[in-house]
């Protein structure tokens, strides 16, 4: 079963060819899949059902944590206490489902959050019906022995899609695991080239040499300024966990002190 990965906006849909990253994974054994199955909630992962994984972000990219997922569908088909699941740190979750549409209520601390609605279309189609307007939603149908394998950036200063008013310096990325930490001088000027590009340019190069390690943040000293009035898109991709995993590819777009804020569009 090969990987079919969507990112969606609630505002437009279209398919993003990074996350085409893992193509055609080693088969499971049988006694995997069905012990997979009875975890998730189902008795086989069979040729009718599905493992599907989803990632929930809000409009500003930050990954949204601790999210109780609960299935109406099997409430109302079942008529007996739905299973819930809850998003892990990088605002993902996973789920056995087959073929058709399926309704999740999305809690977040205990509150109705929005309901969720995904289908499933065949075998390595899954798409998203309706979400809370605005959220950043991404969908996959994967093999077991994928989860756990990712590695995200979670939030960051600046986030994603705001209007910045202050000096950034230095620029914050909170990840899913400890990140790797690069040392300071030409080798971090190296790996910073590679994994952060900022556009337009803000000189080069754009980072001072030294970058600091704080739990799952890495803190990375600007060695330019932003110019006023700008919009700049900041470009993540290649870092790695301590490991050995290599972070999803994120963009940041934000504009820095504009006279007229920014409104971006999906």
């Amino acid at each position: 079963m090969s990987l079919s990965f969507f990112l969606v906006s609630t505002s437009g849909c279209y398919y993003h060819p990074l996350w085409q990253s893992i193509l055609n994974p080693a088969e499971e054994s049988s006694e995997q899949i069905k012990q997979l199955g009875l975890l998730l909630g189902v008795s086989s992962l069979g040729t009718d059902i599905y493992l599907v994984a989803g990632q929930i972000r809000d409009p500003n990219g930050v990954a949204q944590a601790n999210l109780e997922l609960i299935n109406k569908s099997i409430a109302a088909n079942k008529k007996n206490t739905s299973p819930s699941y809850t998003t892990d740190v990088g605002g993902r979750f996973y789920i056995s489902l087959g073929i058709g549409k399926h309704s999740f209520d999305v809690y977040k601390e205990g509150l109705l959050y929005f309901e969720l609605v995904i289908e499933v279309l065949s075998a390595n189609n899954v798409q998203l019906v309706s979400a809370l307007q605005g959220m950043e939603i991404t969908l996959a149908i994967i093999e077991p022995n994928q989860i756990g394998s990712e590695f995200d950036l979670v939030d960051s200063f600046p986030k994603n899609n705001t209007n910045i008013y202050s000096t950034i310096n230095p620029m914050q990325l909170y990840f899913s695991e400890i990140p790797e930490f690069v040392a300071s001088g030409s080798t971090f000027q190296s790996w910073a080239f590679d994994k952060i590009v900022i556009i337009p340019s803000i000189g080069s190069p754009p980072f001072e040499g030294n970058m600091v390690v704080t739990g799952n943040r890495m803190d990375i000293q600007m060695a330019y300024s932003f110019a006023m009035n700008t919009p700049y898109t900041i470009f993540i991709t290649g870092i790695k966990s301590v490991s050995g995993k290599t972070v999803a590819p994120r963009m940041i777009r934000f504009c820095y002190e504009p006279s007229i804020p920014c409104v971006f569009s999906n």
